[in-house]
């Protein structure tokens, strides 16, 4: 069964307070209405030029019936390389959403390949782009729950605020 959604960033600002600390606003919409809405406070550890180590931590607003507020914490690795005008990225991801209510804790592994064929633009860089991603349950969930594949453009307006427009299909 495919369950594909229209979602948009709305605006998905990345503010550089000192090259290792990044704190992500995305804001995301369904037909129209916001019902997504995360805040990453994420540490990187650059050891080279195409792998760097992050932790983080996601504020998350999520509106299916009803508004509800959780968090998780979240740590991976992203490797980028780079062929001729191409680059390609990904990230491997392990989420841990705490259930607060103490019924059940969620550990969640992510896999995503995102590849850039090329960006445009001298001040304001255009980066189209696609990408998989798929998520495994590592507890309660086990194993292979879900596959997202999409398009979007990264418009990077300099180092510090960049736009994502992009549609994804979930599987």
């Amino acid at each position: 069964m495919i369950k594909s959604t229209l979602l948009m960033a709305l605006i998905s600002v990345s503010t550089v307070i000192s090259q290792e600390f990044v704190v992500e606003n995305d804001m995301r919409l369904k037909e129209g209405d916001p019902y997504y809405q995360h805040l990453d406070i994420t540490y990187n550890h650059k050891i080279s030029e195409h792998f760097t180590p992050f932790v983080g931590y996601r504020f998350i607003n999520e509106n299916k019936k009803k508004w509800e507020h959780f968090s998780r914490f979240h740590t991976g690795f992203h490797l980028t390389a780079k062929v001729g005008p191409s680059k390609v990225a990904a990230r491997s991801r392990l989420e841990y959403t705490p259930d607060w209510n103490l019924k059940s804790d969620d550990l969640t592994f992510r896999e995503r390949v995102k590849i850039s064929p090329f960006t445009v633009g001298q001040t304001v860089k255009y980066s189209p782009y696609v990408f998989d991603e798929v998520f495994f349950g590592v507890s309660n969930r086990a194993g292979y729950n879900r596959d997202r594949l999409g398009v979007g453009l990264d418009i990077k307006f300099n180092n510090s605020v960049s736009l994502e427009p992009y549609y994804f299909a979930e599987f």
